[in-house]
């Protein structure tokens, strides 16, 4: 006489890698669920007031325009004054900014960011 799992082996060893897999996968999203993002970091070299929030160009070592957005109940994230040097996290996602009703420019959204306190001395 034979038994149960003998009989019943490849059922049973599909079901038991089925849950394993639905345990593995359901601990982890599919798609990622945070934005993709970059380092950046500089001296600032210009900051101009928008109606969203501040274009800040930056020098070396990663030079661009960037975009910081205030935080509600807060303010801005960080004080930022030609001459300071910043370092922080920007993601992909491109902020326009408006002076007005003008279009001024647009810059990677700061995710994140830190300035030195005092401008740089060079």
């Amino acid at each position: 006489m034979t038994s149960w799992f003998s009989r019943h082996w490849f059922k049973t060893l599909f079901v038991s890698l089925l849950v394993v897999a639905v345990f593995t996968f359901s601990q982890q999203p599919l798609v990622s669920q945070t934005p993709a993002s970059f380092p950046m970091g500089g001296k600032v070299l210009t900051v101009l007031p928008c109606n969203t929030g501040i274009l800040i160009t930056t020098g070396p070592p990663t030079p661009g325009v960037w975009m910081d957005l205030p935080i509600a109940l807060f303010g801005y994230k960080v004080p930022t004054m030609p001459g300071l040097n910043i370092l922080g996290k920007s993601s992909t996602f491109v902020e326009p900014c408006f002076v007005g009703p003008v279009p001024t420019g647009a810059g990677f959204r700061l995710m994140y960011s830190g300035t030195s306190g005092a401008p740089s001395p060079i």
